[in-house]
């Protein structure tokens, strides 16, 4: 396949199962970001198109449903089960490598790692479900945590919620692993990638640097809502991206 820019473009003639892989990134690549930072505009855009009616109608309904990312979100299996999804995580490929059984008898926090640059086997596997993770744990219900800010692009904020996102805060991950807004208490997991955006920076090809000494919040919220605590590794995760120029924490040059 030949290079442009830095990215592998598809070759024309490779298989037909191939080129689904690539039709899922290309899929979610665009709805997670030029998709989703187009819609940043669309209040400007609606105004200038005299349109303004559909968005103070959306301006209403942020307003009405504007705590849902801290109180559990609204996740369908309908959206995670998107034969696209599968699409995606064949693309890298994303697969899970299951260790021990979860019991749906109890609550979960798991604890990802490496952040990466943007944690996608993260979402393939927890997001997207791509990869299989309700059949390998049936009876969880799965909840990505992430950072407050993206629930604040317009109908982009609907469409992570769908995929199950919830708001990282421990008002928010205590609200979820209550059970208060399910019929079960039991059988809900969150998953947090731990190490965060420090993480990101230390995320180059070949390395396994971890942000753990630090983030010590998890093992509390574990404690407080009695939920078990899952070591979750993403092998390969660092390798995705190349960082082109960084600087680690002394303050040195990375080339990559």
């Amino acid at each position: 396949m030949k290079q442009v820019l830095g990215i592998e473009w598809i070759d024309i003639f490779s298989s037909r199962e191939r080129k689904r892989t690539y039709l899922g990134m290309v899929c979610h690549f665009f709805l997670l970001y030029p998709f989703g930072n187009f819609l940043l505009f669309t209040p400007v855009i609606y105004y200038l198109n005299y349109t303004w009616p559909i968005f103070a109608l959306y301006f209403i309904w942020y307003v009405y449903d504007r705590n849902t990312p801290s109180t559990g979100g609204y996740a369908t299996q309908w959206v995670r089960q998107w034969r696209v999804n599968r699409w995606f995580a064949d693309y890298f490929p994303a697969k899970v490598h299951k260790t021990a059984n979860l019991p749906a008898n109890r609550n979960y926090i798991l604890a990802y790692h490496p952040h990466g640059i943007i944690s996608l086997g993260c979402w393939a596997t927890f997001g997207a479900d791509g990869a299989g993770i309700h059949d390998k744990y049936p009876g969880l219900k799965f909840n990505l945590c992430t950072l407050g800010m993206n629930f604040s692009m317009p109908f982009r904020r609907e469409i992570i919620l769908l995929f199950g996102c919830i708001d990282c805060s421990k008002e928010s991950i205590r609200y979820t692993l209550s059970g208060e807004h399910r019929q079960k208490k039991k059988g809900n997991a969150i998953v947090l990638v731990v190490g965060g955006a420090a993480e990101a920076l230390d995320a180059h090809p070949g390395t396994h640097e971890l942000t753990l000494k630090s983030r010590k919040g998890f093992v509390r919220e574990a404690l407080i809502t009695g939920s078990d605590l899952v070591p979750v590794y993403s092998f390969g995760e660092n390798d995705v991206f190349g960082q082109r120029s960084a600087f680690d924490r002394r303050g040195g040059p990375i080339i990559v």
